[in-house]
């Protein structure tokens, strides 16, 4: 058996998920979808998993257009686990429709819930909380790779179709207005011009002006830049205004841009 993850990660929850399911594994590797090159994707590998974060109840943008140039080969081993920090929906059900739609349906998808990391709903979690999220994400893991060994059918988890009708709705109306959505973020003096905010993007949507993060409207709404920004000098409208920041406490910063794949 030979295990491709690749992986969409802006603050190291989904990296740290993709890396704990490979060593569980024990025979994985690991592909960030950001550095992935232009053109058509296709994996090497007996079994590909993909793993990212749940954004809006739905699937990241980057994510979504990855996936349209994945070519998974038949009879693969196809399977996706998806971090979440507050409710699920139907994010996972949302992604094997896409994949179905490409002749590649999942033969499981699991959600993992982790600590939050979107300003806009509320700061990080108490340490104390987020050591009980890992403690059970860690069993999670173990349950996803014993399924993923066995090439095994799993679940498609997702929340119960009556109710993730309207938050699909709310999905859509959210990624038509994410790229320009970077208009909101701000800049503080407690700037240092380290340059961290522009490497930790996943797609290149900051450039340093005189040193200082300007952003280019076609923003992820990942909040990377805000969360990594070692001074907290970026904020998302008044509303991040001091609240609890947030990234895995096993990632560094330098991992979002020494990701391996690059």
């Amino acid at each position: 058996m030979d295990t491709l993850v690749y992986y969409f990660s802006s603050t190291g929850n989904s990296l740290q998920i993709s890396r704990d399911l490979v060593a569980e594994l024990g025979d994985g590797r690991l592909q960030s979808i950001a550095t992935v090159g232009p053109g058509p994707v296709r994996p090497d590998a007996t079994h590909v998993g993909l793993v990212c974060p749940v954004f809006c109840w739905g699937v990241p943008r980057i994510v979504v257009e990855f996936v349209k140039r994945l070519e998974i080969r038949p009879g693969t081993y196809v399977f996706a686990v998806m971090t979440y920090g507050g409710t699920l929906g139907g994010a996972v059900r949302q992604l094997n429709s896409l994949m179905t739609a490409r002749g590649m349906p999942l033969r499981a998808g699991w959600a993992v819930q982790m600590p939050n990391n979107y300003p806009p709903v509320g700061g990080a979690p108490s340490r104390k909380r987020q050591e009980k999220m890992f403690a059970k994400a860690a069993s999670r893991v173990k349950q996803v790779a014993a399924t993923v060994k066995v090439s095994g059918p799993g679940p498609i988890e997702a929340w119960p179709r009556l109710v993730c009708g309207p938050l699909y709705l709310a999905y859509r109306a959210a990624m038509a207005h994410f790229a320009q959505a970077d208009q909101r973020f701000t800049v503080s003096a407690a700037c240092t011009r380290c340059g961290i905010c522009a490497k930790v993007c996943p797609v290149g949507n900051i450039e340093l002006v005189d040193g200082r993060p300007t952003w280019k409207h076609n923003c992820e709404q990942c909040m990377g830049c805000l969360q990594w920004c070692p001074a907290e000098a970026i904020n998302w409208t008044r509303i991040s205004v001091g609240r609890k920041r947030y990234h895995h406490p096993k990632v560094k910063a330098h991992d979002m841009w020494e990701a391996p794949g690059r």
